[in-house]
This record gives structure tokens, sequence and C-alpha cells, in this order.
């Protein structure tokens, strides 16, 4: 009897222990798949998503390859959209989306990406006023938009932002580049 009683016992210890193992390996293996990713991680992969997408245009070939496209595009205004949802001050996320609907085709309905696109450009210009990246892509938007004289303007304070780069003086007309060198002198 006495040794069946050790054998029980030392049973029950190994079984114990095993379920201590068992019960810590789900509690903090498991945990870690269900953690939500961050904003900067949501962010990170709408980037990645949009350049993804951009790079699939330059070497598309085939309308199946054009949908592949559409569809990083799509996915990232989804992310996109839940960072705005979960940090609204977020001037990045509002560019990307704006950038986003800018290089989607507009099919079926006029300029409805687009001027979603410019949406996005005023919020991140309200948010960001010194970004001249982000008033030069509104620029690029109200251009495509017609409205040349708003997008001058824009491009006009993208260059005074940042005068050195000279990506943002391209769009400007011939005349509008004369007042670079009156800065000058």
């Amino acid at each position: 009897m006495q040794r069946m009683r050790l054998i029980s016992k030392k049973k029950r210890i190994v079984l114990l222990f095993i379920g201590i193992l068992l019960v810590a390996f789900v509690v903090f293996w498991g945990r870690r798949e269900f953690i939500p990713p961050t904003i900067a991680q949501r962010l990170d992969h709408a980037n990645m998503l949009l350049a993804a997408a951009m790079d699939c245009y330059g070497w598309s070939v085939s309308s199946l390859d054009a949908v592949a496209c559409q569809g990083n595009l799509r996915n990232a205004a989804v992310e996109y959209r839940s960072v705005i949802r979960m940090q609204p001050k977020s001037a990045d996320a509002y560019m990307g989306l704006g950038e986003t609907y800018y290089c989607l085709p507009d099919k079926g309905f006029k300029n409805g990406y687009l001027v979603k696109s410019l949406t996005n450009w005023r919020k991140a210009v309200q948010l960001e006023p010194k970004s001249a990246y982000a008033h030069f892509q509104m620029g690029q938007t109200l251009d495509h938009l017609g409205q040349h004289v708003a997008a001058d303007k824009e491009w006009r304070i993208a260059h005074l932002l940042s005068p050195h780069d000279d990506s943002y003086t391209d769009p400007l007309p011939p005349g509008a580049r004369k007042f670079e060198s009156d800065d000058d002198d």
C-alpha cells in the first residue's frame, strides 16, 4: 500500500508540473499572437503596400498586373484609414492616404479619387503646414483637377519651404521661376 501511494504521489507531482508548464505556455506564448499592431507598424505596412503598388505600376504589362497593383493601393488605403482612426492627428497617414487616392484610377465617377486625395492633402497641410512635400502634392492634385492657379500657389509654398530642393520647382511655369533668382541678388 505504501508503495502505491508513493507512485501516485509522484504521478500527481509530474502531472501538476506538466499542467503548470502547459498553462504558462498558453498564457505567455498565446498572448503574443493577439497583440494588435501598433500605429507605427500599421503606418509602415501601409507605406510598404503603397510602395509595392508604385513599383508594380512600373513593371505591369497586363490588365491582371494592374488589378494586383490596385489591390495593393486599396489595402494601403484601408491601413491608412485605420491609422487615422487610431491617431487622427497623423499627418503622415493623411499624406499616405492622399497619395494612395491620387494613384487610384477614376473609373465610373468624375475625379472621385482625386477629390478624396485633395481632401486628405488639405488635412495633411493643416496638421503639418511646414511640409513642402504635402504642399507640392496638393498642388499636383489641384493641377489634375484643373485648378491651376491654386496649384501654382501650393507649388510656390513648397518651393519657399524647401528652396534648395529642385524637385519642388519642376512644375512651376517658366515665369514663376524668376522669383528664385530675385532671392539671390
